[in-house]
C-alpha cells in the first residue's frame, strides 16, 4: 500500500535563480503556467516557492540548463542548471543529483549557444553561401503550372 510519504509531489520547495537576476528574466512556464520571480510588490526576487512536480520538470529537461562564462585557465565554461533548490532534501540529491542543491552563483555566458552539444558549433562567425540549383532539380512547389478552366479542351 502506499503511504503518503510516497506522495509529496505536492511539497513546496524553493527554486533560487543562480543566475542571481531575478524578474521577468528568470520567469519560467509550466504548463501553460508563468513562474516569475517577483513578489507581491512586482519586485524582483532571487527565490521562489514551487510545488515539487514543477521543480521536478525544471531539471528533467534541458531548457534551463545555461552555459556559464569561463573561469581562469578554461577554455569554456560549465552547462549547469540557472536554478537550484534551497535547502534541499537529501531524497532529493539522490534522485536529480548534486546539482540541485548547488546554490552557488553563476555569470551566465551570453556569447555561448545554448544546448548540450554546442561546443560543437563555438566556431567563427556564420559565414552564409548561396548556392546554385539547376532549374530541373529545384522543387516544383514553387513552379508555376498551367491552368486548366474546368470545361474547356486543352
Amino acid at each position: 500500500m502506499t503511504d503518503f510519504a510516497d506522495l509529496d509531489v505536492y511539497t513546496i520547495v524553493t527554486l533560487v535563480d543562480r543566475a542571481c537576476m531575478g524578474g521577468a528574466g528568470a520567469e519560467f512556464v509550466y504548463d501553460g503556467i508563468r513562474f516569475p520571480f517577483v513578489n507581491e510588490d512586482g519586485e524582483a526576487v532571487m527565490e521562489r516557492t514551487v510545488p515539487q512536480f514543477v521543480a521536478a520538470f525544471l531539471f528533467s529537461t534541458e531548457k534551463h540548463r545555461v552555459w556559464t562564462k569561463p573561469a581562469a585557465g578554461q577554455a569554456m565554461g560549465q552547462y549547469v542548471n540557472r536554478y537550484a533548490i534551497k535547502e534541499c532534501p537529501k531524497r532529493l540529491v539522490a534522485l536529480w543529483g548534486p546539482e540541485v542543491a548547488d546554490t552557488s552563483a553563476i555569470e551566465i555566458d551570453p556569447s555561448a549557444i545554448e544546448g548540450s552539444d554546442a561546443p560543437l558549433y563555438r566556431t567563427g562567425p556564420v559565414r552564409v553561401q548561396p548556392i546554385n540549383i539547376p532549374p530541373n532539380e529545384r522543387p516544383r512547389d514553387r513552379q508555376g503550372r498551367s491552368a486548366v478552366m474546368v470545361g474547356q479542351e486543352r
